[in-house]
């Protein structure tokens, strides 16, 4: 047996001169490094050896070399003793260490310990990270296979350092360590340093004590490393009991309760710099600062029609004045504006989240255009029926859902002027019954970013005779354009889904081109398309549709199909029954 001399490296030569091992016993391995049990001098070790395919490749043996100088290197009585490196019979070169008598931490938690034992094997574990961290080695791979328990007292003993790392190594790098336990830095190939190994404490202790100490393993897990504890002495700190933190949530209760008591159905009024007095009531003071612009009668009453009414463009601001702080305004309230017919325009704050049932109905001076706020969040049934004056309406909420407060659920209801409605880039959604019943809308400009036309969407808005969707929209809802007046209907390449319904009963319809990617038509979506003349699709493959997907159509409309699936229509027990099926000749 020949002995490998790397004493230059960790301080120390190798005698050369040991027996050979004995009574080999195998304890599995992984899947480039293979375990061994075995005896010298009446003493049991480990020896940690390559498997065949990889015993002689360069680039593991050195790996295995990396592994033992960082093991000789470290003295402390919670790791694992490394003795040497040697080249054994059978196993080629072998790193030495002592022989645990114990069972791994996720086996001993199996026998339920009680919590003053897992706070001292925490606690030991601690320390030897810490020694790690304190000689510049960040191991890496911890997780409870690689912590010992012995058997004799229950100590840790740290294992396997074949992932370690430090600023002086200069190969090898970033090892991806474990599932579950491995950094999200270190698991995409990042750089990583000691807090990886904050990040795998912190799921260690989840698993010591699965209901306590949320906080601190709630900071360690940060995906952000700057968050985590910088050390393992902060993280040590941070399970530290503080009985005096029971206190604040009772204080934090106590002082909201007198802020929301004084505050609880107060009305406030102030002065805007646009002119007008409007009134307000507190919806929070902490952890935010949030009102609400509101009528000054009751919940169910509008404005006073003598003595209450505003003139000039109302601009609400984006935060108001309220004992010498800033509250944000994040709502209209129900009725807060209705009837006040002398306003003469409207400009809505970002950072408002609500606008409620008849918030601004009846104020038909408003002129223009009125801008929807990209934060706003709900808005209310009839929020601007009657406001005659709006002559296009830019909408840049993302995620708006209407609060339905009435039978039929409308929001522009009468606005009789509207003739333009332009969706922002940012919108990805439009929600249900948005647009629902405006008869003056003549024009709507979608721009790409587009993905839903929710249910009800533009229903029955009359006077709309041509729309281009945008590039972007992958599903149109139900009724989405029921009852419009389109002369053509152009599904775009990206569209996937036709809801039921979604253009039925736009009686003139002559013309209806469906993209490639088309695989759903709900029933009547082309429904009663008396004067329909040419259906072409550029789907290859015939898209699901159902028998009355077409209902009342025309004998005498053509349908035109990609060559290459010309059969396959024809043949098609729904799509097979228009009276001509042709090629599209390009």
């Amino acid at each position: 047996m020949t002995q490998v001399d790397y004493s230059g490296q960790v301080g120390g030569f190798v005698d050369t001169e040991s027996p050979i091992f004995t009574d080999f016993y195998s304890l599995g391995g992984r899947r480039t490094h293979a375990f061994h049990r075995a005896r010298r001098f009446g003493r049991w070790y480990v020896l940690k050896s390559l498997r065949n395919e990889y015993r002689g490749v360069t680039f593991y043996e050195e790996w295995l070399h990396k592994e033992f100088v960082i093991g000789a290197s470290l003295n402390h009585h919670g790791i694992v003793s490394v003795n040497s490196i040697e080249s054994v019979d059978g196993l080629g070169n072998s790193i030495v260490m002592e022989w645990i008598d114990g069972v791994t931490l996720d086996v001993w938690l199996k026998n339920r310990p009680c919590y003053a034992e897992r706070r001292r094997v925490l606690s030991e574990l601690f320390d030897a990270v810490e020694y790690c961290h304190r000689h510049g080695i960040f191991h890496h791979d911890l997780k409870p296979q690689n912590i010992m328990i012995t058997a004799d007292g229950n100590r840790v003993k740290l294992l396997d350092f074949g992932l370690s790392d430090g600023p002086q190594y200069a190969s090898f790098k970033q090892g991806k360590g474990s599932e579950g336990f491995v950094a999200p830095e270190q698991k995409d190939g990042g750089k990583s340093d000691h807090r990886a190994d904050i990040y795998a404490l912190g799921r260690i202790i989840q698993l010591l004590f699965p209901h306590r100490y949320s906080h601190a393993v709630h900071r360690a897990l940060s995906h952000d490393v700057a968050q985590r504890q910088q050390s393992v002495e902060l993280l040590r700190r941070s399970l530290r009991p503080r009985w005096w933190l029971a206190l604040l949530p009772l204080l934090f209760v106590a002082v909201l309760g007198v802020v929301y008591a004084f505050h609880q159905n107060r009305i406030y009024t102030t002065q805007l710099e646009s002119g007008q007095t409007v009134y307000y009531r507190i919806l929070q003071t902490v952890p935010q600062r949030r009102l609400a612009l509101v009528s000054p009668g009751d919940a169910d009453e509008s404005w006073p029609r003598v003595g209450g009414l505003m003139q000039g463009k109302l601009v609400i601001p984006a935060t108001l004045k309220h004992w010498g702080m800033n509250y944000k305004v994040v709502e209209v309230d129900d009725r807060a504006f209705q009837n006040q017919n002398l306003l003469t325009g409207l400009s809505l704050p970002e950072g408002l989240e609500r606008i409620g049932f008849k918030a601004f109905s009846g104020c038909p001076g408003f002129k223009d255009t009125i801008v929807i706020p990209s934060t706003l969040r709900y808005i209310g049934t009839e929020a601007f029926s009657d406001c005659s004056g709006i002559a296009v309406l830019r909408w840049t909420a993302d995620s708006c859902t209407m609060v339905k407060s009435a039978l039929i659920p409308r929001c522009f209801y009468r606005c009789s002027s509207l003739r333009t409605i332009e969706v922002a880039p940012n919108v990805k959604m439009l929600p249900n019954q948005l647009f629902h019943d405006i008869d003056s809308l003549r024009e709507i400009r979608f721009a790409d970013g587009l993905v839903v036309i929710e249910t009800d969407c533009f229903a029955m808005d009359s006077a709309v005779h041509s729309i281009q969707l945008p590039a972007t929209l992958k599903s149109i809802g139900h009724a989405a354009f029921y009852k419009t007046r389109l002369y053509e209907i152009v599904i775009p390449d990206s569209l996937e889904v036709v809801g039921n319904y979604a253009f039925a009963y736009n009686n003139q319809v002559r013309r209806i081109v469906i993209g490639p990617n088309v695989k759903n038509i709900g029933s009547f979506a082309f429904a009663d398309y008396y004067e329909l003349e040419d259906v072409t699709t550029y789907a290859v493959t015939p898209p699901q549709i159902i028998e009355n997907t077409f209902d009342a159509m025309p004998n005498t409309a053509v349908l035109r199909v990609p060559a290459v699936s010309l059969q396959d229509y024809r043949t098609h027990p729904i799509w097979g029954k228009f009276g001509s099926i042709e090629a599209i000749v390009e």
